[in-house]
């Protein structure tokens, strides 16, 4: 296969956009710093026989994909995401033992020297990091967060897409 340098994307214009959210409720969470962080994990189990000396099968197991970023914004609306902390109102987070539910995760980003967005959505998504903020006296106050897909059945098991438009 030939190379085609106009695939060759060199990070993304993260002016752009990173929502998160309940369906039509997606709240645009704004800069991210370090870029955005998208993975496959796989699992397989391989079979093996006394007849021959190599793998003969290999058994998908497990799949799972995950959206990482840091938000460069420490307002209460990422924290609420990011810790599954009830709406944040009033200038008051509330972080309790209730669970909040999925989210939706959609980033949109222009590749450089591109004309359409490449838009990464995962429809269904638990936030899964720490997400820690160190309050430190000289440094940017930040918020790393990852998001784990959640496979929708009603979607031939997607974990998220990826759509150059």
């Amino acid at each position: 296969m030939a190379g085609t340098v106009g695939n060759v994307i060199h990070g993304l214009d993260l002016t752009a956009l990173f929502k998160v959210g309940v369906a039509a409720s997606e709240v645009d969470l704004g800069y991210t710093q370090g870029g955005v962080n998208c993975r496959v994990e796989r699992d397989y189990d391989f079979v093996e026989v006394d007849q021959e000396q190599t793998v003969i099968k290999s058994i998908l197991v497990m799949k799972n994909a995950f959206i990482g970023t840091t938000f460069a914004e420490a307002a209460l609306a990422v924290m609420s995401e990011v810790w599954d902390g009830a709406a944040a109102t009033g200038g008051t987070l509330l972080i309790s033992e209730a669970v909040i539910g999925e989210r939706s995760v959609v980033f949109v980003g222009l590749p450089p020297g591109a004309s359409t967005d490449r838009t990464i959505t995962m429809a269904k998504a638990r936030s899964i990091d720490a997400g820690q903020q160190p309050y430190t006296r000289d440094g940017i106050l930040v918020t790393p967060a990852e998001f784990r897909g959640i496979g929708d059945p009603a979607n031939s098991g997607l974990l998220f897409k990826v759509v150059d438009a």
